[in-house]
C-alpha cells in the first residue's frame, strides 16, 4: 500500500483505525488470558483447551491487523516497526493526537498481555510439575523396579505380573 500520496489527515485516520482495531483485539486477548488464569487455578482442563483455540484465532487476527498497520508505515517510507510508528508521530504532530493516544493504549495493552501470558505460562509449568510429582507418587505406590530415565526423572517398570498360589 503506497500511502505517500495520501493526505496526512486521511493517513492519520487510517492509522488510528488500524490501531483501534488492534486495541479491541488486545482487550479481548487480555480477557481470554485472565479467563485462562482462572481456569488454570481451578484446574478446569476442558475450559483451558477451549480458550487455547480462541486465543489462537485471535492471535491470527492480531497479526493481520499489525501487518496492515505495518503496511501503512512502510507505504509512507518508514519501517513497519515501533520505531517507524515513533517516526510517523514525530513527523505529523498536527494529525497525530488520535494516533498517539491509540498507540499508547496499544503499547500498554500489548505489555499487559505479555505479562499475563507470562503469569499463565508459569502456572502451566507449576501445574505440569505438580501433576508429574503426583504421577510419580502413584507409580511408586503401584509399581516395582523404580529406575531413573535419561532426563533424571524416576521411571517405573511394572515387570511381569505375579500369580499367587493359595
Amino acid at each position: 500500500m503506497n500511502t505517500q500520496a495520501m493526505p496526512a489527515a486521511e493517513l492519520a485516520a487510517e492509522l488510528a483505525a488500524r490501531l483501534s482495531e488492534e486495541n479491541l483485539g488486545y482487550e479481548r486477548m487480555l480477557e481470554l488470558l485472565r479467563e485462562e488464569e482462572a481456569a488454570l487455578l481451578e484446574g478446569a482442563v476442558e475450559r483451558i483447551a477451549g480458550l487455547a483455540g480462541e486465543k489462537e484465532r485471535l492471535s491470527v487476527r492480531l497479526r493481520d491487523a499489525a501487518a496492515r498497520r505495518s503496511a501503512i508505515l512502510t507505504g509512507s517510507g518508514l519501517p513497519g516497526t515501533e520505531q517507524g510508528m515513533r517516526e510517523w508521530l514525530a513527523r505529523h504532530p498536527g494529525q497525530s493526537s488520535g494516533v498517539q493516544s491509540e498507540w499508547q493504549r496499544l503499547s500498554a495493552r500489548a505489555e499487559a498481555a505479555r505479562r499475563q501470558n507470562g503469569i499463565n505460562g508459569r502456572l502451566v509449568t507449576a501445574l505440569a510439575q505438580h501433576l508429574q510429582a503426583r504421577l510419580n507418587l502413584i507409580s511408586a505406590a503401584t509399581c516395582a523396579n523404580g529406575t531413573y530415565g535419561p532426563d533424571g526423572s524416576t521411571r517405573f517398570d511394572r515387570g511381569p505380573g505375579r500369580l499367587v498360589r493359595v
